[in-house]
């Protein structure tokens, strides 16, 4: 049809994706193991053109509203099985009706009979969206779909808070969900800390804190909070001796140097 006469080409855009733009990023940026493929309307067919030819390449796709209508529906054609253990797979339609909705639910039809075992997908429907106004709305709902339990339990005050042993075994969880090693970050140690803290529990966040400083020897926060803890416990020579490593990590810090004063 006059209308797509440049189309077609998808092979040598995954080979540019493949062999020229993944290894660019991953050289040049500090880029998790971790891909996300996401294309809307004829890109939705080619996110789901890459799951079903070389699902290897991501480990998650959306495929926002896919024109799956296109070449009388040859992405459709397909009968082996849809995706791998461990992946993720996030399908939308908009308000679009006719052939383009049948065909996206003739693939949702597919997912349910041939999806792999522990392969994670989900499809929505975002009847309030137009096929342009859909890709803001997917997007959201999609990284939600994936990354669902990605931080820490938030509990009501008066439940126990986040032990440091918790939190680490978070983040081992999540290291074996998504299959690459995913540190404890300084700052949920920080946010144990401060749970801590916050209930005049000294000990264990000082315990939380020199936690932090095995694993973040120059994170200055916290020192910083170790010292204010230890101030609050009354032992001001190891407060004095925290307060001046959080300077020499942060001379210009004026939140430490406040602290420091008072």
């Amino acid at each position: 049809q006059p209308e797509f006469a440049s189309s077609g080409g998808a092979g040598k855009f995954l080979d540019f994706f493949r062999d020229e733009l993944i290894p660019y990023i991953e050289k040049n940026y500090r880029a998790a193991p971790f891909r996300i493929l996401d294309g809307h309307s004829f890109g939705g067919v080619f996110a789901l053109k890459v799951l079903l030819e070389t699902p290897d390449l991501f480990q998650a796709y959306v495929a926002i509203s896919p024109s799956l209508w296109w070449d009388d529906g040859v992405m459709l054609r397909s009968t082996r099985p849809i995706g791998q253990h461990g992946q993720y797979l996030f399908v939308s339609v908009c308000n679009e009706g006719g052939l383009h909705r049948r065909r996206i639910d003739e693939f949702v039809g597919q997912l349910q009979a041939r999806a792999a075992p522990g392969f994670a997908w989900h499809f929505k429907a975002f009847d309030d969206e137009s096929h342009g106004s859909v890709p803001h709305a997917t997007l959201y709902e999609a990284l939600h779909f994936v990354f669902k339990g990605w931080s820490l339990p938030d509990r009501p005050l008066e439940a126990e808070p986040v032990s440091y042993a918790e939190a680490a075994a978070h983040y081992r969880a999540l290291s074996q969900r998504f299959g690459y090693e995913i540190p404890l970050p300084f700052t949920a140690i920080e946010y144990v800390a401060e749970e801590f803290a916050w209930r005049h529990r000294w000990a264990d966040a000082i315990a939380a804190y020199q936690n932090a400083i095995v694993l973040y020897p120059t994170a200055s926060g916290a020192y910083s909070g170790l010292a204010r803890s230890y101030e609050r416990t009354g032992d001001k020579v190891s407060a004095i001796k925290n307060y001046e490593k959080a300077l020499e990590l942060s001379p210009k810090s004026s939140a430490i140097k406040s602290r420091w004063k008072n």
